[in-house]
């Protein structure tokens, strides 16, 4: 196992996977030459020669260690941020344990690359689209929808195709071989 940490801060097995997989589609790539302007005390000139971070769709951000005093000054943003609204937690299966992030919309579910939630280690889960969970923002609400795979039961119940359950905290999810616990962020008066 060759662990690493990904420019936005994720461990992950880079023999295992040749990008960050909580990052899938949002991968940073890293100029270490470049020269970043940032708001912050640095040298005279307020420039500091520092990584730079280049999102896929340009944008540069750094971050920034004051070596003076040995402060550490962050200059972090990220274009399109989406802020975590729930997770699903695994709780039997081969993932056992680990969590999974879901975001406003619709959060897809499945094996590959492709879905915002990707349970890699079972092979009973369709690569895409096993199922859906959507949080809908302006009602606070999250549902569940299958997707490809008719393997997907909420509290012990089969979904049907085409059927969307509205989902509430602790809520069960088997999907394949896996079984999650489904939690909710937003919720009540909690939402971004």
């Amino acid at each position: 196992m060759t662990l690493i940490k990904c420019p936005v801060g994720h461990w992950f097995d880079s023999a295992r996977y040749p990008t960050c997989p909580e990052c899938a589609g949002t991968t940073l790539t890293i100029d270490r030459a470049a020269t970043c302007q940032t708001p912050f005390a640095a040298d005279d000139d307020n420039t500091v020669t520092r990584p730079l971070y280049v999102s896929p769709g340009g944008e540069v951000t750094c971050s920034l260690e004051d070596d003076r005093d040995g402060r550490t000054v962050g200059a972090w943003s990220f274009e399109n941020f989406d802020p975590v609204v729930g997770w699903l937690v695994c709780m039997d299966g081969s993932e056992r344990g680990r969590d999974y992030r879901l975001y406003t919309g619709r959060n897809s579910i499945g094996r590959s690359a492709e879905n915002q939630v990707r349970i890699v280690d079972d092979a009973t889960v369709s690569a895409v689209q096993h199922a859906f969970i959507v949080y809908e923002p302006n009602n606070n609400e999250f549902f569940l929808s299958p997707g490809r795979s008719l393997q997907t039961t909420l509290n012990g119940r089969p979904l049907e195709r085409l059927q969307s359950v509205r989902l509430t905290d602790g809520d069960r999810i088997a999907l394949g071989r896996s079984q999650f616990i489904f939690m909710a962020f937003c919720k009540g008066e909690i939402k971004w």
